[in-house]
């Protein structure tokens, strides 16, 4: 007895995962007019989703549980003094690290990261994603609050713009 009886074996790569028919050409994008999306709504109850995790994390358990997590995950480096690490796959050269270590520390600096990294690692936790507009002049990263980002408009002349 064979298992051939049972199973019959289908090639993955010629179904569409969206539509579960042959590949096309445009089987990924179907959607959209274009590869990139004009306008990323994401899921149509992400609010709601929001406020679920806002109530869980008045729970005594999972705020610690959080709390402590992000502690864990945004301690200061020994190495560097911000709260990221370097991990090469080859020695680096001397100057090598020095450079990547000055540009990390100013861009710590710039963001205030020092500060600021616990309370977006504990939103990424909770929320599973963090939102912020980087100011194109000074890099600058600016946070913003998830249940106020609707839509991002694409505009490839003028960049990713948040209504």
């Amino acid at each position: 007895m064979s298992w051939k009886k049972y199973f019959k074996t289908v090639d993955t790569g010629s179904l569409s995962p969206l539509s579960g028919r042959a590949n096309t050409p445009d089987s990924a994008f179907r959607n959209y007019q274009s590869q990139l999306p004009e306008v990323y709504i994401g899921h149509p109850n992400r609010i709601e989703r929001y406020m679920q995790y806002e109530s869980m994390d008045m729970d005594s358990e999972v705020n610690t549980a959080i709390d402590i997590l992000a502690e864990f995950c945004t301690m200061k480096s020994p190495e560097n003094g911000t709260p990221f690490t370097f991990k090469f796959k080859e020695d680096p050269t001397e100057t090598e690290v020095k450079v990547l270590g000055e540009q990390l520390k100013n861009w710590t600096s710039l963001n205030d990261f020092n500060k600021r990294i616990f309370k977006m690692f504990r939103n990424v936790l909770k929320y599973g994603d963090q939102t912020f507009i980087r100011d194109p002049e000074t890099f600058e990263w600016f946070w913003v609050e998830p249940q106020n980002v609707i839509k991002v408009v694409v505009n490839e002349a003028k960049g990713k713009a948040p209504e």
